[in-house]
């Protein structure tokens, strides 16, 4: 049996096969038997597809994969082999993946917050501005957690953050999605990021709540399954959930308007959503192919029940939203920079 946590081998491969029978294929074309792979002779796809996931096996972003991994490959036709890369927070295996063939046979998925956080930060060589946006599965979106009874309600806590000289919160660390989403929803409700608050990082969002319990920090963020033990046992109060609707899991927590409302801000959502890219080329037919695919794996009932099992929330986004997310994110991306150097 196949390892997925390796790469494909470089041996005789589909490239290879395609150069050996080139005279066949043109042949092929010429008689017009050409299928929807874009011209080169059969359809597209015709052999097992790549997914380059730039961490462990294991992690969050494996496990978003492999959770749709199965209806991806039902709806797709063909295989798709899991090549774990991690390094540099993702960017080594972002930046590889980038750099292969625009086929559509070598594909990569990353936390849309940390594809984006990554290039604006450091020097990469992957560009999200033309880099080949497929969709987004799913998402785990972030609970802003208070030690239970310290703030008697939404607008409390939002004056409190306002308005106080110092603010300690907790997060996974400078450079993570929910730092970013921390630092970037408190500079769009005007607080004073750079002089008012300290943030304190933590090895995982179960140590941030941890920590927000215990009185360490003010207060926390993380993923919403990370603080759910803590909360139902009535140690942790769920102040707000950066989603726009409610969470199935703390269905009375603020969302995203409530937010906005409350603080006459807009706020902005930055979650784990999962985005599904390519390097940069791929033909549009391959693209509408591996957006139609990954849309509909999202929308079967075994994969939803999968991702409610997870504490995560169906999207079902294409490629378009995907671009529109990637837009928004980057100018939030350059004040985080701003803001943390």
């Amino acid at each position: 049996m196949r390892d997925e946590t390796k790469p494909r081998s470089s041996g005789y491969n589909r490239r290879t096969f395609l150069k050996a029978t080139g005279a066949v294929g043109a042949t092929m074309a010429i008689a017009g038997c050409t299928g929807g792979g874009g011209g080169d002779g059969e359809e597209y796809p015709s052999s097992e597809v790549t997914m380059v996931v730039p961490f462990g096996a294991g992690g969050g972003t494996d496990t978003q994969y492999r959770g749709i991994k199965q209806y991806f490959e039902d709806e797709l036709g063909v295989q798709t082999v899991v090549d774990n890369r991690p390094g540099a927070s993702g960017r080594q295996g972002m930046n590889y993946m980038y750099q292969q063939d625009a086929d559509g046979y070598t594909l990569g998925c990353i936390s849309v917050p940390t594809g984006v956080l990554g290039a604006a930060i450091y020097d990469t060589q992957y560009k999200m501005s033309d880099i080949t946006t497929i969709g987004i599965p799913s998402a785990q979106y972030f609970a802003w957690v208070s030690e239970s009874g310290r703030f008697e309600s939404l607008e409390a806590f939002v004056d409190f953050l306002q308005n106080s000289d110092s603010v300690k919160v907790g997060t996974v660390g400078q450079g993570s999605s929910n730092h970013f989403g921390a630092l970037a929803t408190l500079d769009a409700m005007n607080v004073d990021v750079a002089n008012t608050v300290e943030s304190v990082p933590y090895d995982s969002g179960a140590e941030v709540g941890t920590a927000v319990a215990r009185g360490d920090v003010d207060f926390g963020t993380a993923g919403e399954t990370g603080v759910t033990g803590l909360v139902e046992d009535g140690r942790l109060d769920v102040m707000f959930i950066d989603r726009p609707e409610a969470s199935p899991l703390f269905p009375d927590a603020p969302t995203v308007s409530e937010m906005s409302e409350a603080t006459g801000s807009d706020i902005p959502v930055i979650a784990l959503q999962l985005g599904v890219f390519g390097p940069p080329g791929i033909e549009d037919a391959k693209v509408s192919k591996l957006e139609e695919a990954l849309t509909a794996a999202a929308q079967t009932d075994e994969y939803k029940s999968w991702a409610e099992d997870q504490g995560l929330s169906v999207v079902g986004a294409g490629s378009q939203e995907l671009r529109d997310q990637i837009d928004q994110l980057e100018e939030a991306a350059q004040r985080y920079k701003e803001l943390t150097q």
